[in-house]
């Protein structure tokens, strides 16, 4: 073997193992020339951006209906629903996800004596937000300070494990 060789060698060696993890980023990758892998990464880096253009889009347009991510910080919001569904509220939270978040809430919720109609829940990354339709809490606006004072528990309550271990927050 002649020593121009070698190092051509090697450099081959190691561009496959890189080849297959670009071929994984971008399946539909045709050609490895750098035009086409620019070119391809250049679309799909648009595609990206067009889609988190229309979350956002959702997120700031005609309410916090759109809006399915978590917001970094806590948040409760409680809204009456009227029409065909009256005597329901419907209840947005956002706090960080924990292990027991459930059965607190549901713990909360029997303290009101609400009944859970419907439920969405959303998690992403350590967050989550639920919205919540309850009925049942009465016809004034009482049963909605009560339901309100109770989620508010749920959402600013700290992790049980920091309670336990008694770490402040």
């Amino acid at each position: 073997m002649q020593m121009r060789s070698v190092p051509s060698y090697f450099s081959k060696q190691i561009g496959f193992p890189q080849r297959y993890a670009l071929r994984k980023i971008l399946p539909n990758l045709i050609k490895m020339d750098k035009a086409s892998v620019l070119v391809e990464t250049v679309r799909q880096v648009r595609d990206l951006k067009k889609v988190v253009g229309e979350i956002g889009a959702a997120c700031r347009g005609s309410g916090s209906d759109e809006c399915v991510i978590p917001s970094v910080v806590n948040k409760l919001s409680l809204e009456k629903c009227v029409g065909e569904q009256e005597g329901l509220v419907k209840a947005t939270f956002s706090c960080e996800d924990r292990p027991g978040l459930i059965s607190d809430m549901t713990r909360e919720l029997r303290s009101v004596k609400g009944k859970v109609v419907r439920v969405e829940m959303v998690t992403v990354g350590g967050r989550t937000k639920s919205v919540l339709w309850v009925k049942g809490l009465g016809a004034g606006s009482e049963g909605m300070v009560w339901l309100k004072k109770a989620l508010n528990k749920v959402v600013t309550d700290r992790p049980r494990i920091f309670q336990k271990l008694h770490f402040p927050q």
